[in-house]
């Protein structure tokens, strides 16, 4: 993932992630600065959105087994829609 608003995030190693968590809150504490008070909330949401998947993912295959496959197709083909309009769009301007 080649960041957003200045941070660098993968959803799939935790560790760095909460490094990263930790160190901009304590930055925050020591500081008050609100750019790290951001840099805190931007990967904790990402561990938050991470461990939320994983939840519905878990009951969803629990409830329908390798069925479940199918309800994800639709949001892989739409981010994969969205991928190549966004490059699209940058090789325009």
């Amino acid at each position: 993932f080649p960041g957003a608003r200045g941070n660098i995030a993968t959803s799939i190693f935790l560790t760095n992630n909460f490094r990263e968590s930790i160190t901009g809150l304590t930055n925050y504490i020591c500081t008050r600065e609100k750019a790290y008070l951001m840099h805190f909330l931007f990967y904790f949401t990402t561990i938050l959105s991470y461990a939320i998947g994983c939840v519905v993912a878990y009951y969803v295959t629990m409830f329908l087994g390798f069925r479940a496959i199918i309800y994800v197709i639709a949001p892989i083909i739409l981010m994969f829609i969205f991928i190549i309009a966004e490059k699209r769009a940058k090789i325009e301007k």
